[in-house]
């Protein structure tokens, strides 16, 4: 059928092979040798199970990526979780610093004990970083500036107040009613009595 000689044929490897069957029907005649001579062998491939196997490995495939897509692509995002948010407005980090460095010295400058310490104590910062803020807010150092904050409170309570001169001192952070006159001389070129006569109030004139 092939048009082959059995020199054409390389040595065959039957190893693969699970069985082999050759069929003889002996005659019925007792006493006579059968000679059964093989005239053809046909070797053929059971498709079959390898049929079953490519429909299975297709179908388990497609199965898995249809999980894959339903339960990962395509899961919603729980609609239970709800995100919020407050807005908050950009403030400069240095800005924000001179802020808690200020209103820390508003609150506490009528300690005569307040040091800058005491700032760095409370906000975290350094002292380094402290006195550079007030140099570059106030071009002062820091006992200049906290001078400024009580110069400011004392000048306000002397006009607008009939407070004794030592309660003053006590109220803006000097320990002794002398240690406030000598620097509030110095910084206002005037005593407290002075800078309280200077400021009064007039009366409203009668018509």
């Amino acid at each position: 059928m092939n048009k082959k000689k059995e020199s054409d044929l390389k040595e065959v490897d039957l190893s693969r092979i699970k069985y082999i069957i050759f069929v003889h029907t002996p005659s019925n005649d007792s006493g006579i040798e059968n000679i059964v001579e093989i005239q053809e062998a046909g070797f053929y491939i059971d498709w079959l199970p390898v049929f079953f196997k490519i429909i299975i490995g297709i179908v388990t495939y497609f199965t898995c990526a249809f999980l894959i897509y339903y339960y990962i692509l395509r899961k919603p995002v729980n609609p239970s979780v709800n995100f919020t948010y407050q807005k908050i407005e950009s403030v400069n980090h240095k800005d924000r610093e001179e802020v808690i460095i200020n209103n820390f010295l508003i609150e506490n400058f009528y300690n005569p004990e307040l040091s800058i310490s005491d700032i760095r104590a409370a906000t975290g910062l350094s002292e380094r970083r402290i006195s550079a803020i007030i140099k570059s807010k106030a071009d002062v150092s820091f006992k200049q500036y906290l001078n400024q904050i009580r110069m400011a409170e004392a000048k306000k309570l002397l006009v607008e107040t009939d407070l004794q001169i030592s309660e003053i001192a006590f109220r803006t952070g000097y320990g002794s009613a002398s240690h406030f006159n000598r620097v509030f001389k110095s910084t206002e070129n005037c005593s407290p009595n002075d800078f309280r006569k200077m400021h009064a109030q007039k009366p409203a004139s009668s018509t």
